[in-house]
């Protein structure tokens, strides 16, 4: 498991993971890129195992159809 505290060094990163890698993003991030907005450049190309972990209670239409929330 690899572990990135900003979320450019990983985006940076992207060419050492395949498209089913398993990617857990935090609710929070406190950076420049939005957790979602993250998730949605994932989505974008072609990442398909999202999620989002937070213990947040999110409405249905808070979360994208392809981001999974845990």
């Amino acid at each position: 498991m690899d572990t990135y505290t900003n979320p450019n060094d990983f985006l940076n990163s992207l060419n050492k993971y395949s498209k089913d890698t398993k990617v857990i993003t935090d609710y929070k991030l406190k950076c420049d890129i939005d957790e979602l907005d993250l998730l949605k450049k994932l989505y974008e190309l072609r990442y398909t195992k999202l999620y989002l972990m937070s213990g947040r209670a999110f409405a249905q239409d808070d979360i994208p159809y392809y981001v999974n929330v845990i």
